[in-house]
């Protein structure tokens, strides 16, 4: 008998040049009952991306011949992830739940079984609502979201007082789609981290409305990393086209923590969108002139730059002349796509000499891959400044250049007297 490991190298190979169809059923479950657990589970894997009926058929067969916990469980999920899967295999999921010992297994199967279209008694779910693992009642509650359930009310309102955070989280959502907000004072009464966490989660899965921007919007900002990286999360789920400029305002003045991420969610969805809104915050932020809002205009620019497009180059031209360094220096990485333009290049040299160290190298970098060679001449100077942190201004300018002009200028600094420019230096050269 040839090698299990070899056999499923020879499955897989054949299942990727012929397709699922082409595999032997008595062939597989033979396989897989000889195989390890983890194997077998890549298996499913390596099948479930062929995302077609064939395949789930292939992954619902080992469901029912290999009874490993893991295995069972792994396959269970991967044929509820689709909506055709869980209504063809409606059985497999009832016959998992009738037969299984494993809380684990009935707490996938009754999730899966409430999303199906097949017209099932309350009855059939009930028991599980009072099930003694957390997972069991709480995958109940989010399976029967799916279905119109007459008298589900009164039991969900009481399973606002279960033990587990999970489950309560998971009834506040349902009742958040029957009109009852009640989810919002649980997270304003939860004096747990976990239990808050478990709230902030849930409010991502409720839809874009305001109350809940606000409500997620006080963790994003505040004090407690973990709460932040939930509400984070939660936004980015919540996204709509209505609510963009408020979500992209919590991008440019919130924590920087997620905001890059939090941003880039919204350019996917509507990138065009995004730009303009940026433009009019630039706007606004740059006319209000307090230095209060410089931060938020610099991080406004940076994000701008991080979309690839300019939006509008007089502007920021306007910005490279700001008293604020940060927005000076991030204007001039905006425009370098513009650099051509008259009135920005005029901009560009203005700052190579009277701009912060970070505003020259910028410009200089800028200029010198519009083909303004005297560009690395102004970063040499920079280098035979008395300021360490011009030096290093120097030598980073130059290293982004690079060649070997700039190589060479960059290697008499390793022996420079401050440590922060030697090590500088000795970035670029490795």
């Amino acid at each position: 008998m040839q090698d299990p490991q070899y056999r499923l190298y020879l499955l897989k190979r054949q299942f990727s040049q012929e397709g699922p169809s082409a595999i032997d059923i008595d062939e597989l479950t033979e396989l897989v009952e000889v195989l390890p657990g983890e194997d077998v589970c890549d298996l499913l894997l390596h099948f479930s991306r062929a995302n077609c009926e064939a395949a789930n058929h292939l992954i619902a067969q080992v469901a029912k011949c290999d009874l490993r916990t893991e295995i069972r469980n792994k396959a269970l999920s991967l044929v509820a992830q689709e909506a055709n899967g869980r209504n063809k295999y409606s059985e497999l999921f009832q016959e998992a739940l009738s037969k299984t010992t494993s809380d684990f297994v009935s707490a996938t199967a009754v999730k899966a079984l409430g999303g199906t279209n097949e017209d099932l008694t309350f009855g059939l779910f009930k028991k599980y609502l009072t099930h003694s693992d957390s997972r069991v009642r709480a995958n109940c509650i989010e399976g029967l979201r799916y279905r119109t359930v007459s008298g589900l009310r009164p039991i969900l309102e009481l399973l606002l007082d279960d033990p587990s955070p999970r489950v309560r989280a998971e009834a506040a959502l349902s009742l958040w789609k029957m009109g009852n907000p009640v989810i919002l004072q649980l997270l304003a009464d939860a004096e747990d981290r976990h239990e808050r966490i478990s709230y902030i989660r849930t409010l991502g899965r409720t839809g874009a409305s305001e109350q809940v921007i606000d409500a997620l919007w006080e963790f994003y900002r505040g004090d407690n990393e973990d709460e932040a990286a939930a509400a984070a999360e939660s936004l980015l789920q919540l996204q709509s086209d209505t609510m963009i400029p408020r979500i992209v305002g919590m991008a440019v003045f919130g924590p920087s923590a997620f905001r890059k991420r939090l941003f880039d969610s919204c350019v996917k969805q509507d990138k065009n969108f995004v730009i303009a809104e940026l433009v009019r915050q630039i706007r606004e932020l740059a006319a209000d002139g307090r230095t209060a809002h410089s931060r938020s205009l610099a991080t406004a620019i940076s994000l701008l730059n991080r979309t690839g497009e300019v939006g509008d180059v007089d502007l920021l031209v306007s910005c490279v002349d700001s008293e604020d360094a940060r927005v000076a220096a991030n204007a001039i990485e905006s425009l370098a796509s513009r650099a051509e333009a008259p009135n920005v290049r005029a901009a560009l040299i203005r700052c190579l000499r009277l701009g912060t160290p970070r505003m020259r190298v910028n410009a200089a970098v800028v200029l010198w891959k519009t083909g303004l060679v005297a560009a690395v001449s102004e970063l040499k100077d920079m280098l035979e400044d008395d300021e360490a942190n011009v030096r290093a201004g120097g030598v980073y300018g130059l290293g982004t250049i690079g060649g070997i002009i700039a190589t060479d200028s960059i290697m008499s600094m390793l022996s420079d007297p401050a440590e922060g420019v030697r090590k500088m230096a000795a970035r670029f050269l490795s």
